[in-house]
C-alpha cells in the first residue's frame, strides 16, 4: 500500500511539473503575439496621426504657397508617412 501511494505521488509530481512547464512556455508564445499586435497598433496610430497632420496642412494651404516652416514640416511628414507605411507592411508580412 505504501509503495502504491509513493508511486502515485511520484506520478502526480511529474505530471504537475509537466503541466507547469507547458503552461509557462505557452504564455511566452502568447506574449510574443501580444507584443506584435501592440507594435502594430502603435505604428498604425502613428501613421494615422501623421496622415491627419498632412491633411491639415493640405487644407490650410490649398492653392497657396507654404511658408518655409510648414513646407519643411510637410516634407518631413511625407517621409515619416512612407517609413511608417513600410514598417506596417513588414509587420503584416511577419504576422501572416
Amino acid at each position: 500500500m505504501k509503495s502504491l501511494l509513493t508511486l502515485f505521488s511520484i506520478i502526480a509530481i511529474i505530471l504537475s511539473g509537466f503541466f507547469f512547464i507547458d503552461n509557462r512556455y505557452a504564455q511566452v508564445d502568447n506574449m510574443k503575439q501580444i507584443e506584435q499586435r501592440l507594435d502594430y497598433k502603435i505604428l498604425s496610430d502613428q501613421y494615422k496621426v501623421t496622415l491627419d497632420r498632412i491633411w491639415q496642412l493640405d487644407d490650410r494651404f490649398r492653392g497657396r504657397n507654404m511658408d518655409t516652416t510648414s513646407a519643411e514640416e510637410y516634407r518631413q511628414l511625407k517621409e515619416t508617412k512612407e517609413i511608417l507605411k513600410n514598417k506596417l507592411l513588414l509587420l503584416e508580412k511577419e504576422n501572416k
